[in-house]
């Protein structure tokens, strides 16, 4: 079935439909978003060293997204009209100053797609400088991981923090972060572990949904702060009407394990109203209640 985003790759003669299969992925993650004022900011306009050729995609993002202001940029010079929601900037997508002053100009962005030069180094300098200027809740593509095998492109079959699939394979496992340092206090863990949501792996390309990723592990809910606890209760008790046995025990054994004993204490009362609390667990709370004091 060819869907809309397709049929304007076919239209604008993109390679993400064709030569790749990406835009069914694309259409996966963003159709929800066609309607929606996003700002879009692709690395790589394709064309190579022609000024007059290129930018099949800009015109594809272009017209899927009628509401949208799109952003091309590419190391060479670029002379493309697609009118005035596309914009197109030269420059390197290393180039730190360069980056942050187009995410500053016509940013934040929403969607960040990498279609560059697909250079280990590159790919990974440029992940390093905008997914931090990413908006939360953004969306961030990296397209043609195969390249991280390729010794033309700095890859090779040893994967490792320096090629494209090994660093995202280590922020893939640092999703856990939080059940890490649990056990291994002194971990190092990547400092965009808290800010990544979710991290898709598809065949050839990367997606990494920005977004909050602070849930305590539930072995360290006691390392949890006041604010985060108080916000889970506050979802925990949301519901209307009595509380039964099973809301109650969930709220209990959350408090308990969060170290809040006189909260736990308090809704473990109400639950011995409702049901019969066996010896063996009060005892297991009061010993634990007495090492907390």
């Amino acid at each position: 079935m060819i869907n809309p985003l397709k049929s304007l790759a076919i239209r604008h003669g993109t390679d993400k439909y064709g030569p790749h299969n990406y835009v069914d992925i694309y259409w996966k993650h963003l159709a929800q978003l066609r309607q929606m004022p996003v700002r879009l900011l692709e690395i790589g306009i394709g064309g190579y060293k022609d000024p007059a050729d290129g930018g099949g995609s800009l015109a594809m993002w272009r017209d899927f997204f009628p509401n949208a202001i799109i952003v091309g940029i590419d190391v060479f010079e670029k002379q493309l009209d697609y009118g005035p929601r596309v914009i197109i900037e030269q420059g390197s997508q290393t180039d730190a100053e360069f980056l942050t002053a187009v995410s500053a100009k016509h940013g934040p962005f929403d969607v960040v797609i990498d279609d560059g030069s697909h250079m280990m180094e590159d790919v990974i300098s440029s992940f390093n400088i905008l997914f931090p200027l990413l908006r939360d809740q953004g969306m961030y593509f990296v397209e043609d991981t195969q390249t991280s095998f390729f010794e033309e492109f700095g890859g090779g079959l040893d994967q490792h923090e320096r090629t494209i699939v090994g660093f995202f394979a280590d922020l893939f496992q640092d999703q856990d972060y939080m059940e890490k340092l649990v056990r291994f206090p002194h971990a190092n863990v990547s400092s965009f572990s808290p800010k990544i949501e979710c991290i898709h792996r598809y065949h050839n390309i990367i997606v990494i949904e920005k977004g909050r990723n602070e849930f305590p592990s539930n072995f360290g809910l006691h390392l949890a702060s006041d604010e985060m606890i108080d916000e889970i209760v506050s979802d925990l008790t949301i519901e209307r009407g009595k509380p039964d046995r099973n809301r109650l025990s969930v709220l209990f054994d959350f408090l308990f394990a969060a170290g809040r004993y006189d909260r736990a204490e308090t809704v473990l009362m109400s639950l011995s109203r409702i049901k019969p609390i066996s010896s063996a667990y009060r005892d297991r709370f009061e010993r634990f209640k007495a090492i907390e004091r």
